[in-house]
């Protein structure tokens, strides 16, 4: 009896066995649905042969998050950071189980050969595990070695789908880089039928060198005070109008803080944060200037 729980699309005349081995990751069978890369008629997505239903009513989100579960929007040259890939169902169809891949590559735009970025982390076990590009496709990828059981709920509505993979960031000066990924909720009915996919895209970018010393450096009119802060940080935003929205990362790429300020001052309560150097990234009226700052 065919059993399939197939992450990947099927071309219209495979064989049986062609059928059955998508449950082991569909990388290993020769296909990239993330859609990061164009070539070698790589599907974007579960697409071939009318493979699985579309998307709809399948939420997927990726996210990177840095040491203590933190999610970042940059990384750091060589740390290692956790690469999260989350799907929620919507609908009222009953999906027990799903599959994923997952891949990262230099830059946002998908191409016909992309550049891998970064690496993820070797010796994963069922129900994971790692293709490496070649043949067929060129990225590396990160996917199930064996159907995956949904992480909360029995796959009905409210149902979510969660599988995290360790990744270690690409050497410094690669710039920005982007991790694709595609998420397959399937009801295990023995053929395709039903079956729900839908796609992610999430362009991390790569942490700004650190200024030498300790000064407060401010590009334009962006100015923070004092220096070094202890408990409070103030801004001074120059001609900024109407609503700023004000982001701190911390050196590992955390996002520490988040505001919104009105006007063109403001003040950050920082008393948590530990002593070290922040970036303060400031963005009004589409442009954004960054500043760092020392506890």
């Amino acid at each position: 009896m065919k059993k399939k729980f197939l992450l990947l699309p099927l071309a219209a005349g495979f064989a049986f066995f062609s059928l059955t081995s998508y449950n082991s990751g569909a990388g290993a069978s020769g296909f990239n649905a993330t859609g990061a890369e164009t070539g070698s008629g790589t599907a974007s997505g579960c697409t071939n042969g009318g493979c699985h239903s579309a998307g709809a009513g399948i939420n997927v989100t990726i996210e990177l998050d840095s040491a203590g579960g933190l999610a970042t929007t940059h990384y750091k040259a060589g740390l290692t950071y956790t690469v999260k890939i989350t799907g929620t169902n919507s609908t009222s169809s009953v999906y027990p189980k799903f599959g994923l891949q997952l891949a990262c590559i230099k830059g946002s735009t998908a191409s016909a050969t992309p550049v891998n970025a970064g690496n993820w982390a070797s010796g994963l076990s069922s129900p994971l595990r790692n293709t490496p590009g070649g043949g067929s496709f060129d990225c590396n990828l990160v996917e199930q070695s064996t159907p995956i059981n949904a992480t909360t709920g029995t796959g009905g509505t409210g149902t979510t789908y969660v599988q995290s993979f360790q990744w270690t960031a690409p050497a410094a000066g690669t710039g920005d880089v982007s991790f694709w990924g595609v998420l397959n909720a399937v009801n295990g009915n023995g053929s395709d039928n039903g079956d729900a996919w839908k796609k992610a895209m999430v362009t991390i970018q790569e942490w700004p060198s650190l200024p030498t010393g300790i000064d407060n450096v401010a590009t334009s009119s962006v100015k923070a005070y004092p220096v070094p802060f202890t408990n409070v940080l103030n801004l001074e935003l120059g001609n900024a109008a109407g609503t700023t929205n004000i982001t701190v990362t911390d050196m590992n790429g955390r996002v520490i803080a988040n505001q919104t300020i009105t006007g063109n001052t403001g003040s950050i309560n920082t008393g948590s944060w530990a002593q070290g150097i922040y970036a303060v990234s400031v963005v009004n009226e589409g442009r954004r200037e960054v500043i760092t700052v020392v506890k």
